[in-house]
């Protein structure tokens, strides 16, 4: 009678690289195209770039101005890895430094 809960982390921000959420939008038929700001245009604080989604096999625009920030956010709630098979390999390392160190604290819990 009883359910069995199942927990998944989300997370509402992942720091993808430029090149990851160019991989992430190529693999569903998707680029980025800048939006240009303009002579000086980028020159004031707290400026940033926008950009199309644009459907590379038809040319329709899906998305008339987004940045980089909101597609973070976006591919995090959708639950896309930040790292994949063509990110650098020092990015995986390290990462996998950290879970090896959690399982190896974890595993000594359980011991004592």
């Amino acid at each position: 009678m009883h359910k069995k809960i199942k927990l998944k982390r989300q997370y509402s921000y992942i720091p993808y690289s430029f090149h990851r959420i160019k991989r992430i939008l190529k693999e569903s038929g998707l680029h980025l195209e800048n939006i240009h700001a303009g002579y000086k245009g980028n020159r004031y604080k707290g400026y940033v770039e926008h950009y199309k989604i644009i459907d590379t096999a038809t040319g329709k625009v899906h998305n008339e101005r987004t940045n980089l920030h909101t597609l973070r956010c976006f591919f995090a709630r959708q639950g896309i890895p930040e790292f994949d098979e063509k990110s650098s390999s020092k990015q995986l390392q390290s990462q996998r430094l950290i879970a090896d160190q959690v399982l190896k604290s974890i595993s000594n819990k359980d011991k004592k």
